[in-house]
């Protein structure tokens, strides 16, 4: 099992079937290392947008940890109504996405552990 793949197994042990997207990114682009069947064109519709708009988010962490006086920032997350997405600023201009369904139980914690174990190596 490659790297990739035991993290999304990791995280779908933790979040069950209401994982919906695991993604990567660098400053060369936006790399999807899971998607949920039911969500496959509709995320691959607005892979470009979602990938700038990390990229922005990422840009405003040293900002954000030197506003706050709190630490290293982890990771940001946005509740929708349907959907959980946890945005994880690894480097400049790089990190990972993982979105997973509201109603699902979502331990965010477990999460942020999953993927800085995959980072960390």
């Amino acid at each position: 099992m490659d790297d990739e793949a035991a993290l999304v197994s990791d995280l779908e042990s933790i979040v069950g079937d209401a994982l919906r997207v695991v993604a990567r990114y660098d400053e060369d682009g936006y790399e999807l290392l899971y998607v949920r069947e039911d969500l496959t064109e509709h995320t691959q519709a607005v892979s470009d947008a979602i990938y700038e708009n990390l990229i922005l988010e990422g840009i405003a962490k040293e900002y954000l940890e030197d506003l706050f006086g709190a630490g290293e920032l982890y990771c940001t997350i946005h509740e929708f109504e349907e959907l959980r997405a946890h945005h994880f600023v690894t480097g400049q201009f790089e990190g990972f996405f993982v979105g997973a369904d509201t109603g699902g139980r979502i331990e965010s914690r477990a999460i942020k552990e999953a993927v800085h174990d995959y980072v960390d190596g």
